[in-house]
Parts: C-alpha cells; structure tokens; sequence
C-alpha cells in the first residue's frame, strides 16, 4: 500500500515536473519567435529603399524640392505625386511644364543615396510660391509609401543664407584681391630699387 502511495507521489512529480518543462520551453521558444520576427523586421528596415522629399536653396538662390534616396537599397518604380494646386500655384510657366513633366514620370530609378532636383524658380518668385503648402505622396519598389507636407513659409530665413560654395567663392575672390595688390605692391618696390640703383650707377 505504501510502495503504491510513493508510486503516485513520483509519478505526480514527474507529471507536475513534465508540465512545468513544457510550460517553460513554450515561454522560451515564443519569446526566440518573437525575437527572430523582431530581428527580421530590423533587417528589412536597414536594408530597404527610403525615400524623403525636402526643401533647398542651391546656386545661391534656385529653389528646388530634392528627392533622395537615404536608404540602402535601390527604389524602383518610383512614382511622386505632387499636389495640382501647388504645381499651379508656381508663377514661371516653364517651371510648371518641368514640374509636371517630373511628376508624370513613371517608374523612376533611384539608386543609394541618389537625389534628383525639381526646381521651382528664384528666390524672387518665393513669396508666391510658398502661398500653397506642397503635399507628395511618393509610391516605390510596390510596396513603400510616403507622404510629405512642404510649408515653404518655414524656409524663409533660408533667403538670407546663399550657400556655403557662395562664402567659399567669396573668401577665394578676397583672397585674389588681397594677392594683387601685394603683387602689385612688390613689383613697385622693385622698380624703385631698380631706379635707385640706376641713379647710384
């Protein structure tokens, strides 16, 4: 009677014992699940196409939206939506057939750290420009989307600032400057020397 009592207290151990394993490699193998899915969905997102929209001034003063891919894979079929109303709004008509024809395009390749440029007009076309917030809905590589809300009235300290080529080019031009009328100042002490030195023969 005994040795049937201790039978069943082992075999319940070993059933309590049997349920507290299983319970346990179910917690571990969800949470390696979890883990993996996590680890997958990281790797998709750093290598994967991304594609931002954003507002420069370049050549000291052309206003332009520049496309880029800051991702590390290629965008293909890459497709930009650009509101009509914004498109309409541009006051050089040459501008909005360059826009449009741009955002008609279909398809577009846009390698790793690729930027293209779509260029809006002079800073003096600014303040008509910025009248209407651009809105873009960028479609790629048939499964990524992205929209963009452009205010360009938030880029109008911008205006005051060239570029950085702009202050380059302007520090060489002074340092031209400068080297001239040293040059120049040299070349007068020589012939001053040469007279004297005429004079004293």
């Amino acid at each position: 009677m005994l040795t049937d009592w201790i039978m069943i207290i082992i075999t319940t151990i070993y059933v309590v014992a049997t349920i507290v394993i299983c319970i346990s490699n179910k917690r571990s193998a969800d949470a390696a699940k979890e883990q993996t899915s996590e680890m997958i969905k990281q790797y998709n997102e750093n290598n994967r196409p991304y594609i931002i929209v954003k507002f420069e001034i370049i050549r000291s003063g052309l206003l332009c939206f520049v496309v880029e891919n800051v991702g590390s894979m290629p965008a293909i079929g890459l497709e930009i939506d650009l509101c009509r109303e914004f498109i309409n709004n541009i006051p050089d008509e040459r501008m909005v057939g360059r826009v449009t024809e741009f955002v008609e395009s279909k398809d577009i390749y846009l390698a790793p750290n690729q930027r293209m440029y779509i260029t809006l007009g002079g800073q003096g076309d600014f303040n008509e420009i910025s009248n209407v917030v651009a809105k873009f809905v960028v479609r790629y590589s048939g499964r990524y989307e992205n929209v963009y809300f452009i205010d360009l009235k938030q880029y109008r300290y911008m205006l005051t600032y060239e570029s950085a080529e702009a202050d380059i080019a302007f520090y060489v031009k002074k340092m031209h400057e400068s080297e001239e009328r040293y040059n120049k100042e040299i070349i007068k002490c020589l012939k001053d020397l040469k007279i004297r030195s005429d004079y004293s023969n």
